[in-house]
């Protein structure tokens, strides 16, 4: 699915000259398979949006203990520490309306990544980014089922 979402959204990132990378492990996740493209879509929209031109995005998903962590991580401005447990706020937009990106929004992907990981009974946590700039988004959830080839 990860693959899928990056083959996806490619063009977007080729058009700003980003650099996109899939990394991890193949992992699955019990959950309904539209709503979990629908967060991996939104978490890389949300990347290709706000980074800058030449950025680097890494979309990395590996088992972590007994579940998965899926983390879409990136080198662009990143979020201030203070606003990150916000972004995930209906509406909310970090810096506000007029972002400084001049990027046009409305506030609801992080709100519907957050939804769907309920949903999923994962946790959200965010982080610094790629080489300690920008902004990491994670997704861990709690149980993992092997693929077929790693039995």
């Amino acid at each position: 699915l990860g693959r899928e979402c990056i083959a996806q959204r490619y063009g977007d990132f080729d058009r700003r000259s980003q650099q996109i990378e899939l990394l991890g492990e193949d992992c699955r996740v019990a959950g309904d398979r539209f709503a979990l493209q629908i967060l991996i879509e939104n978490l890389l929209r949300n990347a290709n949006k706000y980074c800058p031109e030449g950025a680097r995005v890494e979309l990395c998903i590996a088992r972590k203990g007994a579940g998965v962590e899926l983390c879409v991580r990136d080198d662009g401005p990143g979020i201030p520490v203070n606003e990150r447990e916000r972004i995930f706020e209906r509406f909310y937009r970090a810096g506000g309306d007029r972002h400084s990106s001049g990027v046009a929004g409305c506030g609801l992907g992080l709100s519907i990544v957050s939804h769907i990981a309920d949903l999923h009974d994962a946790r959200l946590s965010t982080d610094v980014g790629i080489d300690g700039r920008g902004l990491a988004i994670c997704v861990f959830f709690p149980e993992c089922r092997l693929s077929e080839e790693q039995q």
